[in-house]
């Protein structure tokens, strides 16, 4: 949904600086729009069922390895065998409870094998997913920044304007940079407060100094876990089996707002060199591809979404192909009436098909 959004979004921006060179284009703006929205392919629905399927295969490993262990593993209890669980699970693996059999270990290969694989399909795929709404939000940001400054810089005769302070444009984007740094550091904050908490709770009811807490903390949320600090005592593994893959996934939080920091920084570095580029001869010969001698809006858009990196034109490409495999009368227009002619095609062939077979 966001990624639709964000087409949505380019594509009208691109109009709108499109139709400041060409006032009288027609072309139908809200049809284009419509059609975007109308183009997703995921639904909140499906996202809430994946989510649903994702706990549930959680939970099963946990109760599958919890049951497992506490029966087999000689003096493991139903809480050692859900720690041992969950560390092997958020790969931890802090080294205070290990299998000593032959026939434990090979059962453990396995264990762990599908424990990376539901690591890997279901807490990863959340952690880049975060990453990623991270990086698009930052993307966005700039991006709606940079093309409503390049939109007011143009003039009617399609010249961009000169802006006070135009040579400031590095000093400006610092500025953003260290603001939106100290916003998502205020975000973050509770984030490692519950993280920090959480681990000198643990730390308190264990004996260790706060030092030896902090640094539980933080081999915990960046899943090192070296094995020379761990709880020992059952309620506070017990509590861990909480503590652990929260701790892990808040840390992924953290550092996905920090890297889209970084993200929006050189999103808008990329947009500056946008802004800076005046449209030329050069650049309409080279928006004219069918060379007609003027540039249509659709020529315009596709080059402007891949100067600033939108899309590819191997992406052009392959969407005109797929378009052109529906244009039945091939006047470069979708109608019905190519969809029933197709449908009928395709039907005809069939049955001549069916009458060589027989």
């Amino acid at each position: 949904d966001n990624r639709n959004r964000l087409a949505v979004d380019q594509v009208n921006e691109s109009s709108a600086s499109y139709q400041i060179y060409d006032k009288g284009n027609g072309f139908e703006y809200n049809s284009l729009e419509a059609l975007t929205k109308n183009s997703s392919a995921f639904t909140e629905d499906d996202n809430g069922l994946a989510v649903r399927r994702s706990i549930m295969l959680v939970l099963l490993y946990v109760v599958f390895g919890s049951i497992t262990f506490s029966l087999w593993f000689d003096g493991w209890t139903v809480i050692d065998a859900m720690y041992f669980t969950v560390v092997t699970f958020t790969t931890c693996g802090y080294g205070d409870l290990y299998p000593v059999e032959n026939s434990q270990r090979i059962f453990i290969i396995f264990f762990v094998i599908i424990g990376i694989i539901v690591l890997g399909g279901i807490a990863l795929d959340v952690i880049h997913d975060n990453i990623f709404v991270a990086y698009e939000k930052a993307v966005e940001k700039s991006k709606s920044f940079a093309r409503l400054e390049f939109l007011k810089r143009i003039g009617k005769e399609g010249k961009l304007k000169k802006t006070e302070g135009e040579g400031e444009n590095e000093s400006t984007n610092r500025a953003r940079l260290k603001h939106k740094l100290k916003e998502v550091l205020y975000s973050v904050t509770p984030l490692v407060g519950i993280n920090v908490f959480g681990a000198l709770f643990i730390g308190y009811f264990e004996g260790w100094s706060i030092v030896t807490s902090l640094y539980f903390c933080m081999i915990t949320a960046t899943s090192v876990g070296y094995g020379d600090v761990s709880p020992q005592t059952q309620a506070m593994r017990l509590i861990s089996v909480i503590y652990v893959p929260l701790s892990i996934g808040m840390s992924a939080k953290i550092f996905s707002n920090i890297c889209g920091v970084y993200f929006d920084f050189k999103a808008d570095e990329a947009e500056q060199k946008i802004l800076d580029r005046q449209i030329t001869q050069d650049n309409l010969k080279e928006m004219d591809v069918d060379m007609s001698g003027s540039v249509s809006y659709d020529e315009y858009l596709i080059f402007m979404l891949v100067a600033m990196g939108k899309v590819d034109r191997s992406d052009i490409q392959q969407v005109r192909k797929s378009f052109e495999s529906w244009d039945y009368n091939e006047d470069n227009n979708l109608r019905v009436q190519d969809l029933i002619a197709l449908a009928n095609s395709n039907s005809m062939s069939t049955r001549k098909v069916n009458e060589d077979i027989l």
